[in-house]
């Protein structure tokens, strides 16, 4: 798939101002693997975190991914000599493992103890999958999570928020974190002044910059346009693991105090 069919491909969810990128990232496909972002920017007369959520929408970690696809869109036998989709998947566990490490979700896990209710929302597929995980492992230690549809206007979605407090926990659960979908749904979600717990890859997102609190997994897509559906995603179940059992620990603790 061609940078131009991915566009298309992807053209509900882009606004105005992303077709605009668009446009100039297709007539600047010879020139892209030399720009930096701040002058391709420039050069579109928009700002360097505009071209990133683009970049985001597109389902790239951010521009200098995009430019990777672009640059072996037409190469990609060549490409497939050097890539190892094994050290991909690697490469991110070894970062996620470092950012669980060196990370304190304490005050999230306070948040839970207060909560009256806790709630899911995801967006696709996989994500729906990582719901259900999540959900078992809190009902195994007697909490039971609620997974709600992600629209603001269903019937689901507005019976939850009519009994909605301050206390309550709402997990959302998104790969890029920029999903259109989402907008309304955390607008509403944040008049009730809830906690909101993002959980979302580890690059700049809007939905991370918008919640209480973030969970992030390092995750890669394929730059090859034939390979543009493979993208890591076994990190966020280490990532909900590790957390659910950080959790038991933080309980564990807090009985001996």
């Amino acid at each position: 798939m061609r940078i131009d069919d991915l566009i298309n491909k992807n053209f509900d969810i882009l606004s105005d101002n992303d077709l605009s990128i668009a446009k100039n990232v297709i007539a600047s496909q010879d020139a892209m693997d030399y720009l930096t972002l701040q002058e391709f920017a420039e050069s579109n007369y928009t700002s360097k975190s505009s071209v990133i959520r683009f970049a985001q929408k597109l389902g790239f970690k951010g521009f200098t991914e995009l430019k990777s696809y672009i640059k072996w869109q037409d190469r990609e036998e060549e490409y497939d000599n050097t890539q190892s989709m094994k050290e991909m998947l690697l490469g991110d566990i070894a970062a996620t493992l470092e950012y669980l490490s060196t990370t304190d979700f304490s005050h999230i896990y306070e948040c839970i103890d207060d909560s009256e209710n806790i709630y899911i929302i995801y967006t696709g597929l996989a994500q729906e999958n990582m719901a259900e995980e999540l959900r078992r492992f809190f009902l195994l230690l007697n909490k039971p999570i609620q997974i709600i549809p992600p629209l603001a206007d269903s019937n689901e979605f507005k019976k939850i928020t009519d009994t909605l407090e301050a206390k309550d926990v709402v997990f959302i659960i998104s790969l890029s974190g920029e999903s259109q979908k989402l907008k309304s749904t955390v607008d509403t979600l944040k008049m009730y002044k809830c906690k909101l717990v993002s959980i979302t890859t580890r690059d700049a997102n809007e939905l991370a910059g918008r919640s209480d609190y973030n969970l992030y997994a390092y995750t890669s897509r394929s730059p090859l346009p034939k390979d543009w559906w493979i993208q890591t995603t076994s990190t966020f179940f280490i990532v909900l693991e590790a957390f659910v059992f950080g959790y038991i620990d933080y309980v564990k603790q807090a009985k001996h105090q």
